[in-house]
């Protein structure tokens, strides 16, 4: 349904702006941005209208699914919303699908352009945001707009697995293979381009050698690093970054290469997905399972057999359940087992190198051992291994009774008064800042109550439209943030704290300081970091049973003790 312009005669003399956009380099002729700018040109002359060539605002290559990543949109926004800026009475568009395809960002522009009294009109659905029945018609439009993204994804899916089914590629580049268009010769070339129907992948011999020796290492059981290594000391062709410049061999490198079915034999395509935030607009990968990818198997680009291929991830598997021995332990810890408190700070006295964990102890602990005498006997006599846990209680233990004795705990006194009466200050400040804001706070939250209301009547009369829903679940997320934003009303001011409270607290607590250190272990690992420095473990073998000797740095506030 079409609507033609009802614009009085008094106002034939208008200035009005103009705004074009297109989305993608290689669309046709008649959607670039000087035809568009032609045709609200015509139709701003046959209005009556005048069009100043400094009020021409353009996006060009730019998506119309988001607003927030458009420049001239937003440009063309910010000299609407001012008033010394604005030197126009409206603004002229090729069609409503350059101004966006996102129905709740079109209609809550038309709001804004209606509230500081600038018309609108589309040329092509000669709609005019002055006619009665605009924004019925104008939900109509940019329903259809949006929807066209999402039909538009559905096809582009489409055409990589049917790419896939034919053997060939949906992008990116694969260590170990070369790439091959492929001419299409039901479309039409031109003299500087030929029109191809996709790329093929063709095995590179030169680099497929380096892909069978990395998963014949791997099959031997060799670790990710050692095989990069070997790639490294082979001079095997590099992989190539993102950006196509040649890289170097890491462990990642050859672990994507295990992993990759492709060298085998199978393509895949749609392991992930995108989706869009409702709220912030912000991109996010999500992983699509397994029974919805497309894979199709094409022996000719098996660089390996299935057979080899299974037996390494096998092997991988394997090796990721027990855990990967380490340099710093005998193997990967577990998420849920006790953080180390004193890890990277513990050095044999003897060598200097650092302690790490050799086996487990019957209890489930672990065990510590100089690094040096673990691989390398001959160079360090400290053979004596230690149980982490026991060395952990012993060690806080011994920290604690020194920062209790009398001098030292002062010190430690004045310093958490002084961070406890700055982080009052912080928290005081960001209270009188949110109490600053609260009144625009509480601005928006009405107006947003107030859309939201508008879009709850507009569905009981039009029925369930994707895009109001969508608009009426991003309203509602921001009504819950500023929920959170505004002050509680009940929140009172915050006084500092006496240095003699400080004291009494302290006082009262440092007989648990052992307990909480032990239990806390987040938290306790970052004092240990901060205030305690290297410490270095010597072997007394002359008293029986062996013991250590712990000697290292305590640093208190400034000071720091022997």
């Amino acid at each position: 349904m079409r609507r033609t312009a009802a614009v009085p005669d008094a106002l034939s003399s208008q200035v009005v702006c103009v705004y074009a956009r297109f989305s993608n380099d290689q669309l046709q002729r008649d959607a670039s941005i000087e035809d568009q700018v032609r045709t609200c040109t015509d139709a701003a002359t046959a209005n009556g209208w005048s069009v100043e060539p400094s009020l021409i605002i353009s996006d060009a290559g730019v998506s119309g699914a988001q607003m927030s990543t458009r420049e001239g949109i937003q440009t063309l926004l910010h000299r609407i919303q001012s008033d010394r800026t604005r030197t126009f009475q409206g603004v002229l568009f090729d069609d409503s699908s350059r101004l966006g395809r996102n129905l709740s960002e079109v209609l809550s522009f038309c709001k804004v352009c209606e509230f500081h009294q600038v018309f609108l009109y589309f040329v092509n659905q000669e709609l005019d945001s002055r006619d009665p029945n605009f924004y019925q018609l104008m939900i109509q439009f940019a329903s259809g707009d949006e929807q066209f993204l999402k039909k538009l994804k559905h096809a582009v899916t489409r055409g990589q697995k049917g790419r896939i089914a034919e053997g060939m590629i949906h992008g990116g580049r694969y260590y170990g293979y070369k790439t091959v268009a492929i001419a299409d010769p039901t479309k039409r070339s031109t003299a500087s381009k030929t029109a191809i129907k996709g790329v093929k992948l063709v095995i590179d011999e030169l680099a497929a050698a380096a892909v069978r020796a990395i998963f014949g290492w791997a099959e031997e059981g060799r670790s990710f690093r050692q095989i990069a290594t070997d790639c490294s000391d082979a001079n095997f062709p590099r992989p190539c970054t993102i950006s196509g410049a040649a890289g170097v061999w890491t462990r990642d490198t050859v672990w994507r290469i295990v992993s990759n079915r492709l060298y085998c034999g199978f393509l895949t395509y749609g392991k992930k997905t995108t989706v869009k935030h409702p709220i912030t607009g912000k991109i996010q990968m999500r992983r699509v399972p397994q029974s919805q990818w497309t894979i199709k198997h094409f022996p000719d680009l098996a660089i390996v057999t299935t057979e080899q291929w299974d037996r390494v991830r096998s092997i991988v598997d394997t090796r990721k359940s027990l855990g990967i021995p380490r340099m710093a332990g005998s193997g990967r810890r577990d998420k849920s087992a006790p953080i180390s408190l004193f890890s990277g700070l513990l050095f044999c006295d003897e060598c200097g190198n650092p302690f790490v964990v050799s086996g487990k102890v019957e209890r489930g602990g672990r065990f510590l051992k100089c690094k040096t005498f673990r691989y390398e006997r001959q160079k360090c006599s400290c053979s004596l291994g230690i149980d982490e846990a026991l060395l952990e209680t012993r060690l806080v233990e011994h920290l604690v009774s020194r920062m209790l004795a009398h001098e030292r705990l002062e010190s430690a006194i004045e310093y958490f008064h002084e961070a406890l009466n700055a982080q009052i200050l912080s928290a005081e400040e960001n209270r009188r800042n949110a109490e600053a804001i609260s009144a625009t706070l509480l601005r928006e939250q009405n107006r947003l109550r107030k859309e939201r209301e508008n879009i709850i009547a507009s569905l009981r009369e039009l029925g369930p439209i994707e895009s109001l829903k969508s608009e009426f679940t991003r309203i509602e997320g921001r009504l819950k943030q500023l929920e959170d934003q505004l002050p509680r009303p009940h929140q009172r001011e915050t006084r500092q704290v006496s240095l003699e409270n400080a004291r009494a607290f302290i006082h009262t607590q440092a007989h648990r300081l052992s307990e909480v250190l032990l239990a806390d272990r987040t938290s306790a690992r970052r004092a240990i970091l901060r205030f305690v420095g290297p410490l270095k473990l010597r072997l007394d073998s002359e008293h029986y049973p062996p013991t250590f000797h712990v000697k290292g740095g305590l640093r208190i506030c400034r000071d720091k003790l022997p």
